[in-house]
C-alpha cells in the first residue's frame, strides 16, 4: 500500500517554521488519520509554490515534451493532505484534480474533513459537511489574494517605489512615486551622525538641529538612527 502526506505551501509560509509537517499539531493529525485506518507511517511530500495561481491539476497534463512539472502521486496510492489549502488552488482545480485522481484509481483523503473525498474505491458515498469544504475554499481564495498583493508589493518596492506608511526622514515622494532625497533633511542627517557621535543625546541632538522652518524631534532623531542602526546590521 502506498500512502503518501502531501503539502503544498506557498512561497511566503516557507520561511514560517510553524506550518505544514513542521507543525506538531498537523503532522499528529496526520498520523492520528493514519493510525485510525490502520495504516503505517506515510511517505512525506513536500513541495513550495511561488506562484498559486498554477493549480495542481495543471501538473496533471503532461506539456509538449512529456514531461510533468511537480510531484504527481503514482496510480494506486492513497493521497492525503491536511486539508484542501495545501493542495488545490480553488473550486475548478479542486475539481479537475479529483477527476484525475480517480482515473489513476488515487484516494484523496482530507483529515479536516474527515473524509475519503474522491470517493475512488468506496461504494458507500461519505457524508461530507458541505459548509465545511466552502469554509475551506474561502481561506484558499483568500490566500491567492494575499499571493497576488505580495507579488505586487515586491514587484514595486523591486522599481523603487514608496508604497506607503512613513516616509523616512530624508527623503521625498517624487511624482513617479520613487523616494529621492531631500537635500535640506539630508544635511540635517549627517548633522544628526555628526552630534551623535559626539556623545550627545536625542533630546540635546534635537535642539541642536531643529529650526523654526524645519523643527526635529527627539523621535525623528531616535527613528533616523535606530533605521541607520539595523541598516547596519
Amino acid at each position: 500500500m502506498k500512502i503518501f502526506a502531501y503539502q503544498r505551501l506557498s512561497s511566503f509560509e516557507q520561511d514560517d517554521d510553524a506550518v505544514g509537517f513542521s507543525d506538531p499539531r498537523e503532522r499528529e493529525q496526520l498520523l492520528d488519520y493514519c493510525r485510525r485506518q490502520g495504516w503505517p507511517e506515510p511517505r512525506w511530500v513536500r513541495e513550495v509554490s511561488h506562484d498559486w495561481r498554477e493549480g495542481f491539476s495543471q501538473r496533471l497534463l503532461p506539456d509538449s515534451e512529456g514531461t510533468h512539472d511537480g510531484w504527481r502521486p503514482p496510480p494506486g496510492s492513497d493521497l492525503l493532505v491536511a486539508s484542501l489549502r495545501r493542495l488545490v488552488n480553488g473550486a475548478q482545480d479542486l475539481e479537475q484534480t479529483l477527476e484525475w485522481l480517480r482515473g489513476n484509481d488515487i484516494c484523496l483523503h482530507v483529515v479536516s474533513l474527515d473524509a475519503e473525498l474522491s470517493q475512488t474505491r468506496t461504494l458507500k458515498r461519505t457524508r461530507v459537511d458541505f459548509d465545511a469544504i466552502l469554509a475551506e475554499l474561502a481561506v484558499i481564495e483568500g490566500r491567492r489574494g494575499a499571493q497576488r498583493m505580495l507579488k505586487v508589493k515586491h514587484e514595486q518596492r523591486s522599481k523603487g517605489r514608496f508604497l506607503g506608511g512613513s516616509k523616512p526622514f530624508g527623503y521625498m515622494i517624487h511624482s513617479n512615486g520613487k523616494l529621492i532625497e531631500n537635500p535640506l533633511e539630508q544635511r540635517v542627517l549627517k548633522q544628526i551622525r555628526q552630534l551623535r557621535s559626539q556623545g550627545l543625546s536625542l533630546r540635546a541632538i534635537a535642539s541642536r538641529v531643529s529650526t523654526p522652518i524645519a523643527p526635529v524631534s527627539f523621535k525623528t532623531v531616535q527613528r533616523v538612527l535606530q533605521r541607520e542602526q539595523q541598516e547596519q546590521d
